[in-house]
């Protein structure tokens, strides 16, 4: 998983609180559907940084922990999958 794609994801969310999919793929410049979806999947699913509701995609209490967290422990999260 490109760690700039999903560092400049969980920003973006942390910045701009919830966000629609459409909203995302724009902001992140993500053309290809396919592609977001896979980092998507990789943040919501297998890490749990962030949650989807009806208001959009955002930060879960461990997704502004890891936005916060030193770049070293944010590799060692990012390991464990």
């Amino acid at each position: 998983m490109p760690d700039v794609l999903t560092r400049n994801y969980l920003q973006h969310i942390a910045k701009s609180g919830a966000q629609s999919e459409e909203r995302l793929r724009s902001a992140l410049g993500i053309s290809n559907r396919g592609d977001f979806i896979e980092v998507d999947e990789y943040l919501t699913v297998r890490l749990r940084l962030v949650t989807i509701s009806s208001a959009g995609r955002s930060l879960t209490a461990d997704g502004r922990k890891y936005i916060n967290a030193p770049f070293d422990l944010r590799e060692r999260i990012s390991r464990q999958t």
